[in-house]
């Protein structure tokens, strides 16, 4: 059974409404609950961010669209439930300063240019943020991308492309970030 037949048993509600779950279920809990706890999530609360999936898509079904791809926007879901622990657990760092320090700590001076009020680490802050207000959908793609280590697969299944239109629109995305950074040049 695929999981647009599964989303249709949901729909309808009574014991093909759970027949419908526990095929899902079945089918995207293992691979849900290694994808929480590959970014950092610890298994009691990634069993839990699992659950909290099923429930919505189970409350999100009437809004599938038959032209959208299933798994795309399954994986959406789980996403977006992740996007919203992190938001919850931290609600003063954004996933995007995380990756900001961690790309800072590789570079690992983080001292300020001579003569300079600021380092590194606040001008990669700044530039970022300037790049997530004019792209956040790419910028959230490349923080999936650099922090998180997805791999093409994981972020296709996100993205809802093929792995070559992905690699693609990671390409692009990282050419539209360079004249963000050009602001940081002096400090490298």
């Amino acid at each position: 059974m695929s999981g647009l037949d599964c989303l249709l048993k949901i729909r309808n509600g009574g014991g093909a409404r759970q027949e419908g779950i526990a095929q899902l279920y079945r089918e995207f809990a293992p691979a849900f609950l290694r994808f929480f706890m590959k970014h950092r999530v610890q298994r009691e609360l990634a069993e839990d961010l699992v659950q909290e999936v099923f429930v919505n898509i189970t409350r999100s079904c009437d809004s599938f669209r038959q032209d959208d791809r299933f798994e795309a926007w399954v994986w959406t879901i789980a996403r977006n439930c992740l996007m919203d622990f992190y938001r919850q657990r931290l609600p003063d760092t954004g996933l995007e300063d995380d990756l900001l320090e961690r790309l800072v700590e590789e570079r690992g001076d983080l001292q300020a240019a001579p003569g300079s009020d600021d380092g590194l680490a606040d001008c990669v802050h700044r530039v970022f943020r300037a790049f997530s207000a004019d792209h956040p959908s790419r910028a959230e793609a490349l923080s999936l991308l650099a922090f998180y280590e997805w791999g093409i697969e994981e972020m296709a299944a996100f993205l809802g492309r093929t792995k070559g239109a992905t690699r693609e629109y990671l390409s692009q995305s990282r050419k539209l970030m360079r004249p963000y950074m050009e602001n940081c040049r002096d400090y490298l």
